[in-house]
């Protein structure tokens, strides 16, 4: 009996440390409108507006909403130069971290408009900085002499300028020219705000030290930027040229097994969200989920359960295709649901067991409510005749 006690306890742990909890979480699916949506299991919401500078939104210089992403829609980010031109996300405020978190995104870098394009050059993907979190974080694409071009990201302390002695992560070297136009999933792992470890596609590059380089943009200004790093005037804030999708941030340290497991994911964006309150059950619940947009799908499994561990499943189907709904559920409840998919992914099959989400149903406090089905009909009106009659005739 122990022993079936600490396997059960060990499944929650894990599964509690990879999905239980984002701080933030953008998974991009606008397609119009002025904000992108913070969907992340913390209030307030960290909202973001995407805007530009000295470009037009959808063209050059801007950005464009609604592009095919890495799982469902993304948007995409043009700059023609990195510097004076770019469009970008942006939250005047964002949420004071601990000394310990991790930032996980994909992105795709797109060819600049220019004579010598080359994606992988002086762009920065997400920038971070709230002087309450005494952090500045940047994760940026550069060329380091002598090693390559591609991926690193920085920490400073907050209260100091860019040029400062900072931590930043070994070059995550990708080539000139190379893979453009292909998802890349990139983690930036920040531990007791000493050390940072940049993940690109589940692998690992160490930390060292830096006396100088890329800074995260202006002194004395708050926020969390998508595209870009902060800057007065919107002039040489390092936009990038290329996709981005599902921006996650994680206010703890991810582990090399979670990386990998983010990196893994073919599944993502669940409906109703991880961790819903007060999801509509009275008609049915339509649940819905993405699946990596690059891999064909052959089978689904969705599987209903009353608990984390998955073992009291009440029901199983097999639908064709991203959604399914349920009917019969109670008010009040917790329910827990997984989707399991096989397919193939670059002509090679897979089979994925997905992560497990939560929700519960609304609650249901109608006073005229006397059945208890959260519908006020003429069955309660009945009840409420039968018993008055009952109450004449018994005087």
């Amino acid at each position: 009996m122990k022993k079936n006690m600490l396997i059960i306890i060990c499944i929650l742990m894990g599964y509690s440390a990879l999905y239980a909890e984002t701080t933030v979480y953008y998974n991009i699916d606008e397609t119009s409108g002025t904000a992108i949506n913070d969907g992340g299991d913390y209030q307030p919401a960290y909202n973001g507006t995407p805007g530009f500078y000295n470009g037009v939104s959808g063209q050059t210089g801007g950005f464009a909403l609604g592009e095919a992403g890495k799982f469902g829609k993304a948007i995409r980010f043009t700059s023609t130069n990195g510097s004076s031109v770019g469009g970008w996300v942006l939250t005047n405020s964002a949420p004071v971290l601990g000394r310990n978190f991790t930032f996980s995104f994909w992105i795709n870098a797109t060819d600049r408009q220019s004579t010598t394009p080359n994606p992988w050059i002086n762009s920065a993907w997400a920038t971070y900085a709230v002087a309450a979190s005494g952090a500045k974080v940047v994760i940026y694409s550069n060329t380091d002499a002598g090693v390559g071009t591609g991926l690193t990201a920085r920490l400073y302390d907050y209260s100091s300028t860019d040029s400062i002695p900072c931590v930043t992560t070994k070059l995550a070297t990708m080539g000139v020219n190379a893979e453009s136009n292909v998802w890349h999933h990139v983690a930036a792992v920040v531990t007791d705000l000493a050390d940072i470890t940049l993940y690109v596609d589940g692998v690992q590059y160490l930390s060292g030290s830096a006396t100088s380089g890329y800074g995260a943009g202006t002194n004395g200004m708050d926020g969390l930027k998508l595209g870009g790093r902060f800057g007065a005037n919107g002039a040489n804030n390092k936009y990038v040229n290329g996709l981005m999708d599902e921006f996650k941030i994680f206010n703890w340290a991810m582990t090399q097994e979670e990386i990998t497991a983010l990196y893994q994911t073919k599944i993502s964006s669940p409906n109703p969200a991880d961790g819903a309150i007060g999801v509509h059950v009275l008609n049915g619940t339509m649940l819905s989920w993405e699946t990596d947009s690059s891999a064909v799908i052959t089978s689904r499994t969705v599987r209903l359960a009353t608990d984390l561990a998955m073992t009291n499943v009440l029901h199983t189907f097999t639908p064709g295709s991203n959604t399914v709904n349920v009917t019969g559920l109670n008010h009040g409840v917790d329910y827990y649901w997984r989707v399991d998919i096989a397919g193939t992914l670059n002509d090679q099959p897979f089979s994925v067991q997905g992560p497990v989400w939560q929700f519960t149903g609304s609650q249901c406090n109608i006073a005229t409510d006397i059945t208890g089905d959260c519908v006020v009909d003429f069955k309660d009106f009945a009840v409420i005749a039968n018993n008055w009659l009952t109450s004449e005739y018994q005087q």
